[in-house]
């Protein structure tokens, strides 16, 4: 799996078979320092996903609401989908929007949406 980290957006690209929150974690850290009102997971790149590696969101969660910040999960690919309405308690405490634009405006954070001037 590959994890990129820009502005207020993580990105997953590739197969998510394991927890890999750790990796994650990292780019969460320095993220939610620049972006205290909470972050974006971008996981529209996601080729596969894993029951074991849902639990990755399940820690991330988890890991955010500690920080007093908030976490939306954007662009799942319905199979990705599949796999984590199947976890419970990942599905019931995941908040979800189709695009990271959705997630953006959720969070209140339109602003870094916007390209830069010329």
């Amino acid at each position: 799996m590959i994890v990129e980290a820009r502005r207020d957006v993580i990105t997953l690209r590739g197969s998510l078979t394991a927890n890999e929150w750790a990796t994650v974690q990292a780019a969460a850290k320095v993220l939610l320092a620049e972006h205290p009102k909470g972050i974006i997971i971008d996981c529209s790149g996601l080729t596969e996903v894993a029951e074991a590696g849902a639990k990755t969101f399940l820690d991330a969660v988890s890991y955010i609401q500690k920080h007093d910040a908030r976490i939306i999960v954007a662009g799942l690919p319905e199979s990705a989908l599949k796999v984590i309405r199947s976890v419970r308690s990942v599905m019931s405490q995941l908040p979800i929007a189709p695009s990271v634009e959705d997630a953006r405006a959720s969070l209140g954070l339109e602003e870094l949406g916007a390209p830069p001037s010329s």
